[in-house]
């Protein structure tokens, strides 16, 4: 970055029309029922992840999983906000 120079050009972000989004809430832990949304939507027969596990399997044991996964998501969320 040069010091002492002002921006000759700046973004008119209005003049773009670019799509508003609703941010609230966007940095809240997932809840049961999106991530079952999620497994829902994805490809039934195609492994999302190196793990090899596909979306047949997410559906058909989320009853038995569903535990372990939130936990493992909430595990995220905890590093994300800091709570190592």
């Amino acid at each position: 970055m040069c010091r002492g120079k002002t921006r000759g050009q700046t973004i008119n972000w209005d003049s773009l029309e670019l799509p508003r989004i609703q941010n609230d809430g966007l940095d809240n832990p997932f809840s049961e029922e999106e991530l079952w949304e999620a497994i829902k939507a994805s490809p039934a027969e195609k492994a999302p992840g190196p793990d090899g596990f596909s979306g047949t399997f997410f559906r058909a044991c989320w009853g038995t999983i569903k535990m372990d996964v939130m936990a493992a998501f909430d595990h995220f969320y905890s590093l994300a906000t800091g709570n190592f």
